[in-house]
């Protein structure tokens, strides 16, 4: 298993999130089944799976997940598992703090 970084986000965002296999898979194995899962590492959500925007999706060797809401204040574990083409499973987790909008910019 192997840990993402990912920059914060306001609630109001949707990201993409994505995990690179490249390093983890056989050679000329491929990613084919994907499945991502929130939980709460920090603070209180009473439902972080409500942050999957969709399923993910999957190229050969990168799986990807829309993110949307999540509660200010709160850091989140994201947890990616992939299937590869030699019935291999790999597992990738990353934390995401979802922080307020400080709406402090200057329009001209």
């Amino acid at each position: 298993m192997s840990l993402v970084t990912f920059p914060s986000k306001i609630s109001s965002e949707v990201i993409s999130l994505s995990f690179n296999f490249l390093g983890s898979l056989q050679f000329g194995e491929s990613i084919n089944g994907a499945n991502v899962t929130v939980v709460v590492s920090s603070g209180v959500d009473p439902n972080p799976s409500a942050m999957l925007a969709g399923g993910p999706t999957f190229t050969a060797n990168i799986a990807s997940q829309d993110i949307t809401g999540g509660v200010e204040g709160v850091i989140y574990t994201i947890v990616c598992t992939v299937t590869g083409t030699n019935s291999h499973t790999y597992v990738q987790t990353g934390q995401l703090a979802v922080i307020k909008s400080s709406n402090n910019y200057v329009s001209e």
